[in-house]
């Protein structure tokens, strides 16, 4: 959402950004989805907007994107929590999930992290991964809910299983910290690993750091140098010095052979 980057500063990350439009989950969305990825958005809008009319849940959850991005439309963030209400209430997981994350930020609707909740249990409850995790992060800061370190930890661990790398970078620092569960340091590394090799680059710094210590995984200072490279090239601060730190440690042709395996990094992506 483009208001929500205030609620992460106010509450460290607790949920993502809107979600990026999905593939037509039905085969009439499939031409405006086409139309959406040449950048036809008027085309995409002409398509959509009809079926939105009618009731289709994935079309009403477009148009929402649509507005909530300003693309073939002026910028509206009222409208878009219009649409995305309208397809949550026909229970369209990717919808509710952004309604509840407009209700959480106050963008677009007045702000109601109850509702919130409401929204995100249902989502939780189709095993949409995005909300498990985003309702981990409701108990964990107790909003909505009564703070529940416990209950938090758990949906965390669900998200994770699910393949959410915010919810098993989370699940990493539980483990690491002895947060909600018992302190393992082997079982915060492989957590970590999983986040990483999604892509997300504070499981990769933190899983450099695990290599350079040798916390919980054999210490390794090449390793260490991979998954710090790999954050420090999407701009993490803290990665970069790091990486600065390392590469003064360890032989050129080490740092070559890193630099040569960073190039060809590959994400796995999440389902969600």
């Amino acid at each position: 959402m483009r208001m929500f980057g205030r609620l992460i500063s106010l509450a460290t990350t607790i949920v993502g950004a809107a979600s990026l439009l999905g593939a037509a989950a039905m085969a009439d969305v499939t031409p405006g989805w086409e139309a959406y990825q040449r950048g036809d958005f008027a085309k995409a809008l002409e398509l959509w907007r009809p079926l939105a009319e009618s009731g289709d849940s994935s079309a009403q959850y477009n148009l929402g994107i649509m507005y909530d991005q300003g693309r073939g439309v002026g910028q509206d963030a009222t409208e878009a929590v219009r649409w995305w209400r309208a397809a949550a209430e026909g229970g369209y997981a990717p919808a509710i999930h952004n309604l509840a994350n407009s209700l959480i930020a106050g963008d677009g609707v007045a702000q109601d992290y109850a509702e919130a909740v409401r929204w995100l249990e249902r989502a939780a409850d189709q095993g949409f991964a995005r909300s498990v995790y985003t309702l981990g992060k409701m108990y964990s800061y107790g909003l909505g809910v009564a703070t529940d370190g416990g209950k938090a930890v758990a949906l965390f661990e669900q998200a994770a299983s699910l393949g959410n790398p915010r919810a098993q970078y989370n699940l990493a620092r539980s483990y690491r910290d002895g947060e909600g569960v018992p302190k393992d340091l082997v079982r915060a590394a492989q957590w970590y690993e999983r986040a990483a090799q999604q892509g997300d680059a504070a499981a990769q710094a933190a899983l450099g750091q695990r290599y350079s210590l040798g916390e919980g995984v054999r210490q390794d200072q090449e390793k260490a140098l991979y998954w710090t490279s790999l954050a420090a090239a999407q701009g993490l601060a803290r990665a970069v010095e790091a990486r600065k730190a390392l590469v003064q440690t360890l032989e050129a042709r080490i740092v070559d052979r890193v630099d040569r395996s960073v190039s060809g990094f590959r994400p796995t992506l999440p389902t969600q």
